[in-house]
């Protein structure tokens, strides 16, 4: 079992050849698939020790060159505030040695937003009056 954070949250991530669901049927613990619908990847709820927990269960290929195939099963008290997706990516880099995310604010967002479609309609080489209008102020 390894142990990560998440924008200050903890987040254990441990690999295992059975499904959680099964080790959670099999101790008696009572648990909830929650509908969070993805392809790759399943989120259960269930309590320990009063607390409610949540895991996020990924199914390893088989087929592939990993020594952990099997299942990669995630776990952290809290719901991620940026998805499931993002807390999914952070803690994989954080394994690969990058540094744990940090919550962006709403204006460093909503910049980057935007910078990304001024570099959309830079791309498409569009003569949009929203895109001029950030030029003329810039200058």
């Amino acid at each position: 079992m390894k142990l990560f954070t998440h924008f200050g949250n903890e987040v254990t991530m441990q690999y295992g050849g059975d499904s959680f669901i099964s080790y959670l049927f099999k101790n008696g613990m009572e648990y909830r698939v929650l509908p969070i619908i993805d392809d790759h990847y399943i989120v259960i709820a269930y309590k320990k020790d009063n607390i409610t927990k949540y895991a996020v269960e990924i199914e390893m290929s088989p087929t592939s060159d990993d020594a952990n195939a099997g299942y990669r099963i995630v776990i952290t008290d809290t719901i991620p505030e940026d998805g499931w997706d993002n807390m999914l990516l952070d803690v994989v880099r954080q394994e690969g040695g990058y540094e744990p995310s940090k919550p962006k604010s709403y204006v460093k967002e909503v910049l980057e937003r935007i910078d990304a479609r001024i570099q959309e309609e830079r791309a498409a080489k569009t003569d949009d009056s929203f895109l001029e209008m950030f030029e003329k102020t810039a200058e």
